[in-house]
């Protein structure tokens, strides 16, 4: 029986025994805490925070970490990780916001926000409940300034902001209602509805406040200080039942991060070498505004990328956290965030990581779950065929397959497609004709597949005791396990039917 062009099939081949035999199984089992643990988890927040959970990649029982499965206290849980927390009690707020509300929002409102009462108790915890609320645009800032959503908005939804600031139901209107009081220079907040029959909004910081920053700041109050660990708390529960997360959590006690003079250096030598990442090349601003540079969208900035790792890193490292359908599960942490040339400065035992990663992933698993009939496609082989520069074929194939159809039927990679592989790209019009995520259910299905293939390398390189760091379709880890990390990753895509094989970066 024929399937429908745009149903998702599953593939596995039988596992190639001669790999197998390669590797020497170690049996080693570590705890998930260790006190000594020289790097600490802040509670961050990313865009998979405001939708559902998916239950995706649990931990298996032979992976060689002991987990703590008790999930029936809360506070007994959190207490038992709170020695991963550098400033358990520490967000990152607005610059400039507690002042803000502290002297010039109308008290009647501050009042209206918590209890009702006029007490000095109560409107500090309001205030507190504003800047947690504000906690959660955190992100924003950094996606500002690596140019991914100028805009600043994100999504989160009611559920959410109900059980972050859960004192009672209606909490999180009140404080959204104080947050977008009219100052002389408008809004600290402001949003808009995006998802008909979600309850989702979209918020941001107001324009006179978008620019400044985040800085740090430490919950003086109980009741704000027990919602947010109660936040951490959900956090590392949700990351405990996912093998990349709990991999993560291993793997971060063997590392070692740059110092700003170590980064400063390789941006120096960097820039130099005429460094570029994606089509942006790295250069400093030297104190000078975007207005100065005719070429702004085409560069990186040193000063931009310390920002960011300042944020990822200052209060110590992100909880890992599994992605929603929409993401296919993906994991986002601290190292997927941080910009890549600074992430090559991170040290184990005193070495620079390795890193590998697939070859040409999403066109394989493109081939394998749409039927096409080509096996291990690169780059180089569309740039042979379309005479185009291997760059812009790499560059293309980021988005190639996330594109709406008119899209792709524009792009320089679709005569290829139309070629040599006319079902498989029929397959994928259709479905994003056909599905309710329209064009972007293609990617879903893509992102899903390389979870699963990570989550499965991931698994069988813990149990032999190694742990290696995560950036979507690559990992990184100590040199010395080069060999066993590469053998494993071509193992998996073997089992799964996938027509790549796993690189080493130089």
């Amino acid at each position: 029986m024929k399937r429908l062009p745009f149903a998702v099939k599953s593939k596995a081949v039988k596992r190639n025994k001669s790999v197998l035999n390669k590797r020497v199984p170690k049996t080693t089992e570590t705890s998930l805490i260790d006190i000594n643990l020289p790097i600490s988890i802040i509670n961050d927040v990313t865009d998979n925070d405001d939708l559902d959970n998916i239950d995706l990649a649990k931990v298996p029982v032979n992976s060689g970490v002991k987990l703590l499965r008790d999930h029936n206290e809360t506070d007994d849980i959190y207490a038992k990780f709170a020695i991963l927390f550098k400033n358990p009690d520490t967000i990152m707020i607005p610059s400039k916001a507690k002042r803000l509300i502290e002297k010039y929002l109308p008290k009647p409102i501050l009042d209206e926000v918590h209890g009702g009462e006029k007490t000095t108790e109560n409107r500090k915890v309001a205030i507190e409940l504003c800047l947690l609320f504000l906690s959660q645009l955190s992100s924003t800032h950094r996606n500002i300034l690596n140019g991914k959503n100028p805009g600043g908005w994100k999504n989160l939804r009611a559920q959410y902001l109900r059980q972050l600031l859960r004192i009672d139901s209606q909490t999180y209107q009140r404080v959204k209602t104080a947050l977008k009081f009219e100052y002389e220079k408008g809004p600290i907040l402001e949003d808009r509805f995006y998802r008909v029959g979600s309850h989702s909004y979209q918020y941001r910081l107001g324009s006179a406040y978008r620019s400044k920053g985040f800085v740090p700041y430490e919950l003086q109050t109980e009741i704000v200080r027990k919602l947010f660990k109660n936040s951490c708390a959900r956090k590392l529960k949700k990351a405990q039942d996912n093998v990349i997360c709990v991999n993560l959590m291993e793997f971060y006690k063997t590392i070692v991060l740059p110092t700003e003079k170590e980064i400063e250096d390789e941006a120096d030598r960097l820039i130099k070498e005429g460094y570029q990442k994606k089509g942006k090349k790295l250069v400093r601003r030297n104190k000078r505004s975007n207005a100065y540079f005719s070429n702004v969208a085409n560069l990186s900035f040193v000063e931009d990328a310390l920002k960011v790792y300042h944020y990822l890193t200052k209060n110590g490292l992100m909880i890992p956290r599994p992605g929603n359908e929409r993401s296919g599960g993906r994991i986002v942490d601290s190292f997927v965030l941080m910009p890549s040339w600074i992430r090559r400065l991170i040290k184990i035992d005193g070495k620079p990581i390795a890193e590998a990663d697939y070859s040409c992933l999403h066109p394989n698993l493109a081939i394998s779950l749409y039927d096409g009939s080509g096996q291990f496609i690169k780059h180089k082989d569309l740039c042979s065929v379309l005479g185009i520069d291997e760059l812009i074929v790499k560059k293309e194939h980021l988005s190639f397959f996330n594109k709406k159809v008119g899209q792709m039927k524009n792009s320089p990679l679709f005569d290829y497609y139309r070629k040599f592989e006319s079902s498989m790209i029929d397959a994928i019009m259709l479905e994003k004709t056909n599905s309710e995520y329209e064009h972007k259910i293609t990617s879903r299905h893509l992102f899903a597949k390389e979870v699963e293939m990570m989550t499965e390398a991931i698994s069988r390189l813990n149990e032999e005791g190694i742990f290696v760091g995560y950036i979507y379709d690559a990992l990184f880890f100590d040199p010395m396990n080069s060999n066993q990390v590469v053998c494993v990753m071509d193992e998996v895509a073997a089992d799964l039917g996938i027509f790549t094989t796993a690189k080493l970066e130089k």
